[in-house]
């Protein structure tokens, strides 16, 4: 004799459930519509190394955005022309992502106590706006800095370090 039942087992119910309350739910935040392909930041920012880098606010909107690196450390520092840029969506950075970004292969060094004047000309790259403009948000310049051990001057390790600015409307 076979039982018949027009009851699904129980774990279909319950499946169905599951379905029933996670339908439509994004399994992470993506980020809104955006003017570039981003990615996920996934490199580790350390700011505190003694060393200051800062867009002069007056320049963020312009064409060439001005900055200053400084060394507050009791060593040496050396750093080259490569950066990225990021953008801040609903709290988590985003590499805006270039796909072949060219630089000048040079090295630069900063004693102890020093700075020195950068400029970055975002809107060739970046800009999207008929103006060439970024959009309005958050963003950060990121460089990657490699400090030296005070004694011997050699190179210990390289950290990353952010200048961040807004562009509002």
């Amino acid at each position: 004799m076979q039982f018949k039942s027009n009851m699904p087992p129980l774990f279909l119910i319950i499946l169905g459930l599951v379905f029933a309350l996670t339908l439509g739910a994004p399994l992470e935040p993506q980020p809104p519509e955006l003017p570039w392909y981003v990615s996920r930041a996934a490199e580790q920012v350390s700011e505190d190394q003694g060393i200051v880098f800062e867009v002069d606010p007056e320049t963020a909107d312009q064409e060439v955005v001005r900055s200053v690196i400084r060394n507050n450390r009791e060593s040496s520092i050396f750093f080259g022309e490569p950066y990225k840029l990021q953008v801040d969506v609903a709290g988590d950075w985003y590499d805006i992502v270039v796909p072949e970004p060219v630089f000048i292969d040079i090295l630069y060094s900063l004693d102890p106590g020093e700075s020195m004047a950068l400029q970055f000309n975002l809107r060739p790259v970046y800009g999207v706006n008929p103006d060439g403009r970024l959009i309005d948000a958050s963003y950060r310049l990121v460089k990657a800095v490699w400090l030296t051990e005070p004694e011997t001057g050699a190179a210990t390790e390289s950290v990353m370090v952010t200048a961040p600015f807004q562009i509002a409307p």
